[in-house]
């Protein structure tokens, strides 16, 4: 009995020096084997070099695609899909919501060749100057036309009535 209980730990202590032991050798502080032909460590990209470090590489930031906002109080709009004939969903890209307000209810003109969609926000009390991050928030409004689209142009009033791109049927 007196053997087993020094042995175990024994064999314990050895097998951790051991696995100590081989690190130290293949790997070590630079006295190893490997120490006489040291590789060169990877350089890794630097903002300098068009990289975030630790991050994807940097795109060029896009210009805005639409004109100046005629409207003070507009929202441009990015575009609009097609649910059924008579119902549009109008994306727009917008701030926060207490900094920038919220969309009021989308104004619609329509004719005979054009439907007109103004978005106006309505701003909201930043509750004694606080601080606004600058962070994009794409939403969409639903809109319901008179009569159907059909061949007609979607125009955005908040930017003087430039024609609106077209996205992809939703419904």
């Amino acid at each position: 009995m007196g053997k087993s209980r020094w042995l175990a730990p024994v064999v314990a202590a050895l097998a951790v020096l051991v696995v100590v032991l081989g690190t130290w050798t293949f790997v070590g502080p630079g006295d190893g084997p490997r120490a006489a032909h040291p590789s060169p460590a990877p350089l890794l990209p630097t903002p300098a070099d068009g990289a975030l470090i630790g991050g994807p590489p940097r795109m060029p930031v896009p210009s805005p695609s639409h004109p100046p906002l005629t409207n003070p109080r507009g929202v441009a709009v990015d575009r609009y899909s097609v649910l059924d004939p008579t119902h549009l969903l109008v994306s727009y890209t917008i701030g926060v919501t207490d900094c920038y307000g919220v969309i009021r209810r989308p104004l619609v003109q329509e004719s005979a060749s054009a439907v007109t969609v103004t978005l106006t926000r309505k701003t909201m009390p930043t509750g004694g100057g606080a601080a606004c991050p600058n962070i994009a928030l794409m939403e969409a409004v639903r809109v319901t036309l008179r009569a159907p689209l059909g061949g007609r142009v979607v125009l955005d009033g908040a930017t003087g009535g430039t024609p609106v791109v077209r996205g992809p049927r939703l419904g």
